[in-house]
């Protein structure tokens, strides 16, 4: 069963037969997944973060974020505490720890909170990303909803690296049926979503914004 980047690879050596070439697997998801991304576009998705103890950032460099929409502490057992977007500029920094409340992304590759975490809180990330699977960032949308697709365009750049080319046409043409129906499904189910302030995004990319001024 693919639940993760670890069984995508591994599913993807036994379909291919090729037990000891195990180390490609890892270039054949990097090879497809550009095709994903240039015909699907970003996904929402979430990742799942951990604060240190007497830090106020997370790092995100990994994830590929393309927009953050919304960061949430998630603690099992409890209801889900929405943690407040600001922009760098204007968020109030604490300096004594506690329980984030606020937070703002800088260069799409660190989350500042506003305060020192006094505690290791776990952190549910919601986000639109392209797709870059990796041992930190081990699954997303695509891979928990439609495995057989990821595993698809997987094997193409097996079939490729193998030169079993007829093989790899099977699986093109699994893929280019599939990939139409996915994206119109992605349409449908963004009608509607959250989404975030253009003008926290646009700090995010330029590592600050002043919500008080008029541009």
């Amino acid at each position: 069963m693919i639940t993760d980047y670890a069984s995508l690879k591994a599913e993807a050596i036994e379909w291919m037969d090729r037990a000891g070439q195990i180390g490609k697997a890892e270039t054949w998801v990097q090879r497809g997944e550009p095709k994903l991304n240039r015909k699907l576009g970003p996904m929402e998705t979430d990742a799942l973060l951990t604060a240190t103890i007497g830090s106020r950032d997370l790092d995100i460099s990994s994830l590929n974020v393309v927009q953050p929409l919304a960061l949430f502490i998630s603690e099992p057992g409890c209801a889900e505490i929405t943690v407040q977007p600001q922009s760098s500029a204007a968020m109030p920094y604490e300096v004594g720890p506690g329980r984030p409340e606020m937070f703002a992304v800088e260069q799409f590759s660190t989350i500042h909170l506003n305060r020192p975490a006094d505690a290791q809180y776990p952190f549910r990330f919601h986000y639109s990303g392209r797709f870059s699977l990796s041992e930190a960032a081990p699954t997303n949308w695509l891979l928990t909803n439609h495995p057989d697709v990821y595993l698809a365009v997987v094997l193409v750049w097996g079939a490729g690296y193998n030169e079993a080319w007829e093989n790899g046409a099977v699986w093109k043409s699994i893929l280019d049926e599939a990939i139409p129906e996915i994206a119109s499904l992605i349409r449908k189910s963004q009608r509607g979503t959250l989404r975030t302030d253009p003008a926290l995004i646009d700090a995010a990319r330029r590592g600050g914004y002043n919500i008080y001024s008029d541009r």
